[in-house]
């Protein structure tokens, strides 16, 4: 009996070309790094983005972390989209760019208000 992989590729479907249509769609499905579109159709909801939505919506502080390319800045995109087309108001700011050179807690929080008044 032949192996899944071998009958996969023997398979006559996958033996015909891939037409113009078919390989415009697949170049819209996918992305090579960097944030996906808030309509990605690649993106794939996980439990977290529900939870995040409804805990912010609540005014709850809230936090993601995760390794790199896992979904973060899509996550926090596309949440921003559902909440501000619910009529709030986000702002979204790089705290990589904040100095790191800070004495004390309230010159980080100092920082970040300006950025936030900018």
């Amino acid at each position: 009996m032949p192996d899944a992989i071998d009958t996969l590729h023997t398979h006559e479907r996958y033996k015909q070309p891939i037409g113009k249509k078919m390989n415009i769609e697949l170049n819209n499905y996918y992305q090579w790094g960097g944030c996906l579109r808030v309509d990605a159709p690649s993106y794939v909801e996980r439990t977290a983005d529900q939870e995040l939505l409804e805990r912010l919506k609540r005014g709850e502080y809230c936090y993601v972390l995760n390794a790199s390319q896992m979904g973060k800045s899509s996550l926090m995109l596309r949440t921003q989209q559902k909440l501000e087309k619910e009529g709030f108001v986000c702002a979204t700011i790089s705290l990589k760019h904040l100095s790191q050179n800070y004495v004390n807690p309230e010159d980080w929080y100092q920082e970040l208000f300006e950025c936030l008044v900018k």
